[in-house]
């Protein structure tokens, strides 16, 4: 008969892989770290600020006292630390796919069905492969991005920006 701790113990296991690839539950601080400009050791995550502007601002009721960081008002904080965003492969796909498909109906009307469904074929294909492909280098991307800003930083005390 199964014990029940081991399929307690792989489905924790599962959980701590999952939350290793997204990145959750990792430390963020910035452990004895002094800033450049002021030798101030209190930093805040841009994260962090980007959330607590973002609810400054839908709820006026949720307003602390003071600012976040020195220099920064509410929607300067958003314009400077908003997250990444993925990018679209839909343009860079109908670039390539259009100029395409007009060859494959030039070669249909020009050399008949046979070689124009051919032609069509291919360029099917090719345009599948170049979505693919660019999915591929704009996830790659935003994850290098998303990465970048989850280890940016403020100086709570001068609003120097540092990146752990």
């Amino acid at each position: 008969m199964p014990n029940p701790e081991d399929g307690l113990r792989r489905f924790e296991a599962a959980l701590g892989a999952i939350s290793k690839m997204t990145g959750e539950g990792q430390d963020r601080g910035l452990d004895e770290a002094r800033c450049p400009k002021c030798g101030g050791s209190t930093f805040v995550a841009a994260a962090d600020l980007y959330s607590e502007a973002m609810l400054r601002l839908e709820e006026p009721s949720a307003a602390k006292e003071g600012p976040l960081a020195p220099g920064f008002t509410d929607a300067q904080i958003i314009a400077k630390f908003k997250p990444p965003r993925r990018n679209s492969a839909i343009g860079r796909t109908l670039l390539f796919a259009v100029p395409l498909a007009a060859a494959a109906y030039y070669v249909f009307r020009r050399y008949g069905s046979m070689l124009g469904q051919l032609t069509a074929m291919a360029a099917t294909v090719l345009t599948i492969v170049v979505l693919m492909t660019t999915l591929r280098r704009n996830s790659d991307d935003y994850y290098d991005r998303r990465q970048r800003w989850r280890k940016l930083f403020v100086c709570r005390d001068c609003g120097q920006i540092i990146s752990a």
